[in-house]
């Protein structure tokens, strides 16, 4: 599934919930700043609040951040939802009902510290089989993990999150000081300039981080393919509430994308590229 002519495909499952402004937010841990952000496309209808679903779609910039372009929305899977949820998340408690869904206290949860059982009444709401399209359950049949998934198996532990992203690598900034592990700071420019690019993040979890960024830096003007997660960072304010969120793609690998992950090398790319060479590599501040 191409967008832009770029491979994009995002694949996501969890409680569909609506926002005191609006807007569709995909619940998959238990702090709802930690909610991800959806933008439901054109002809996919809007789910239920609190509808556990899964949706397919592309991650985008949207209104200055990263966003998932809904383009398929149906009930869950029953392999989408483990038997067991674990809610927990050190150092950030769930949305005080007063305010608004960005606020945190250290106070209140709704569904208490323990880890929550998926009760009976969500399971009879869950399919038995996924329902994706051909199109993109072919692309994902190549994948062992997400095989099993197609197949109706249970993830053990975790909700489904997967993405699959091509595109051309731009400026990195390595993070890093005493009080963050560090990690680089990546653009993946999957659209045409003056088109934002993505923002990534490859952390101390992917094996060898540093050789995995060298190894990146090398494809000067060859498109790669992505394989992580659709994640949200919350940087509390100190007193309980939020002082910024940012979402962004958590690479998991990367492998040199193969001609059916691209319609063709893009027009755009040569002066796209001489002119965000030059400052590939940058050092900053922990900011994020």
């Amino acid at each position: 599934m191409l967008y832009h002519g770029f491979r994009n495909i995002a694949l996501l499952s969890g409680f569909a919930w609506k926002g005191h402004d609006g807007r569709w937010l995909l619940r998959q841990r238990e702090p709802l700043a930690l909610a991800l952000p959806l933008v439901i496309g054109d002809g996919v209808r809007e789910p239920e609040n609190r509808e556990a679903i899964d949706v397919v779609g592309h991650l985008v910039m949207h209104e200055g951040g990263a966003v998932m372009l809904v383009t398929h929305l149906d009930r869950a899977a029953a392999s989408s939802f483990p038997r067991r949820l674990d809610w927990t998340v050190p150092g950030i408690a769930q949305g005080d009902p007063l305010f608004p869904e960005w606020h945190v206290t250290k106070h209140w949860r709704e569904v208490g510290d323990a880890p929550v059982d998926v009760n009976d009444e969500i399971l009879k709401t869950l399919r038995d089989r996924p329902s994706i399209p051909d199109d993109v359950r072919k692309v994902l049949e190549n994948d062992p993990e997400m095989q099993k998934w197609c197949e109706g198996t249970a993830f053990a532990h975790r909700l489904t999150n997967f993405v699959l992203l091509t595109g051309l690598v731009g400026r990195t900034s390595l993070y890093a000081d005493r009080f963050v592990t560090p990690y680089y700071s990546i653009d993946l420019q999957t659209e045409a300039p003056p088109a934002k690019p993505l923002p990534m993040r490859l952390t101390q979890d992917v094996y060898a981080m540093e050789r995995a960024h060298k190894n990146l830096r090398a494809f000067t003007m060859a498109p790669v393919t992505f394989r992580g997660t659709f994640v949200a960072k919350v940087k509390p304010d100190g007193e309980g509430g939020v002082a910024d969120i940012t979402h962004y793609f958590r690479i998991a690998d990367a492998v040199a994308a193969t001609p059916e992950e691209f319609d063709g090398f893009p027009a755009w790319a040569p002066e796209w590229r001489a002119k965000a060479r030059p400052r590939a590599t940058e050092m900053a501040g922990a900011s994020a």
